[in-house]
């Protein structure tokens, strides 16, 4: 899940499946950065850029809610067990990452 911050008022950008991570700075890691372009491309990543994160059957969200996925959040905290909502949504860095389920599957 992509959603925008404050700004956007936390409005749902796109959801995805989450396939694993692998560390920037692994042989694995250097492949994937000498493949990226754009902001991700050569001596564009941040010093403290540690994982890059894989994702795929991304789809965009212009229409949908955080609320409309009906999901429950998984990640460990104090949200953990609590409907995927903004409300609920950590505060800090671990809002960058989020695990939830929803009683159906997103893809079909």
């Amino acid at each position: 899940m992509f959603y925008g911050d404050s700004r956007l008022g936390n409005r749902l950008l796109a959801v995805g499946h989450f396939c694993g991570t692998v560390e920037i700075r692994t042989q694995p890691g250097l492949e994937i950065a000498k493949q990226q372009v754009g902001i991700y491309g050569p001596g564009q990543l941040a010093p403290s850029a540690k994982t890059w994160v894989g994702v795929d059957q991304l789809h965009l969200a212009p229409t949908l809610t955080i609320e409309e996925l009906g999901g429950t959040i998984e990640s460990e905290g104090s949200a953990q067990g609590f409907p995927l909502c903004a409300e609920y949504l950590p505060s800090g860095q671990t809002r960058r990452c989020v695990f939830f389920t929803t009683p159906e599957s997103l893809w079909t």
